[in-house]
C-alpha cells in the first residue's frame, strides 16, 4: 500500500506506455503478475504516487443573510453535496452531517481526491427554500 499521506495512482493510463504509466492497482496496491526467468531482468513495474487533497467543510443556515457564519447560526445537516469535475461531471456526491470530531452540524468532506479543479454543487433542501 502507499506510504502514509500518499495514494497510488490510477494504472495504465489512457495514452501512456509501459515505460511512463503505474502498473500498480489502486484497489489492491499490487502489480499484475510477472515471470521471472534465471538472468532475466523485467524493467517497467512502475507505481505512481501522488498526495490526495480533502475539500470540505460546513454548511449552515445565514440566518441574517450576510455571508458570514456568526457565533448563532447553526450548521444544516441533510443537505446534498455534489463534487464536480472541471467539466462538470458528478464525481461523488455526500449529505452534511454532524462532524464526528466535534459534533457540529453541516459537515461534509470529499477525501481522497486527486490534485485538480473540482466544483462544489450545494442543493438547496425544500423546506429551507
Amino acid at each position: 500500500m502507499a506510504p502514509t499521506g500518499n495514494t497510488i495512482s490510477p494504472n495504465d493510463a489512457v495514452g501512456s506506455n509501459d515505460n511512463n504509466d503505474s502498473d500498480v492497482n489502486p484497489t489492491t496496491g499490487t502489480s499484475p503478475n510477472v515471470t521471472v526467468t534465471s538472468g532475466q531482468n523485467v524493467a517497467g513495474i512502475d507505481a505512481g504516487l501522488f498526495q490526495a487533497a480533502s475539500l470540505g467543510n460546513y454548511v449552515w443556515e445565514d440566518a441574517d443573510k450576510d455571508g458570514v457564519q456568526d457565533a448563532t447560526e447553526i450548521g444544516v445537516n441533510g443537505v446534498t453535496v455534489l463534487l464536480k469535475n472541471a467539466a462538470g461531471t458528478t464525481l461523488q456526491t455526500t449529505t452534511t452531517i454532524f462532524n464526528p470530531t466535534t459534533g457540529a452540524a453541516g459537515y461534509y468532506q470529499f477525501s481522497n481526491q486527486a490534485p485538480g479543479d473540482y466544483i462544489v454543487m450545494f442543493m438547496m433542501p425544500t423546506w429551507l427554500q
